[in-house]
């Protein structure tokens, strides 16, 4: 099963993920990156505070970046 690494950046920072998970498939790694962010965004909510400058990286383990998603992407911002 491929191996990948989903880091969380903002253009000036970035926290890396030291350990990386296996996804059966691409689509299984799609759905992993998006529940990570939108649990980020979760608790920035219940913080007080949402900074959509974020993204999440999935990253092959030969560093290439296979997938990106903004967290602005990550959810639907209705009736505002």
């Amino acid at each position: 099963m491929p191996h990948y690494f989903l880091h969380l950046r903002d253009g000036a920072d970035e926290v890396l993920d030291p350990e990386g998970s296996t996804f059966p498939t691409f689509a299984k790694l799609v759905e992993a990156v998006r529940a990570a962010a939108r649990e980020l965004i979760a608790h920035g909510a219940l913080c007080g505070e949402i900074d959509f400058g974020y993204r999440i990286d999935a990253e092959s383990e030969g560093g290439i970046v296979v997938h990106t998603l903004s967290f602005r992407d990550a959810v639907r911002m209705a009736n505002l």
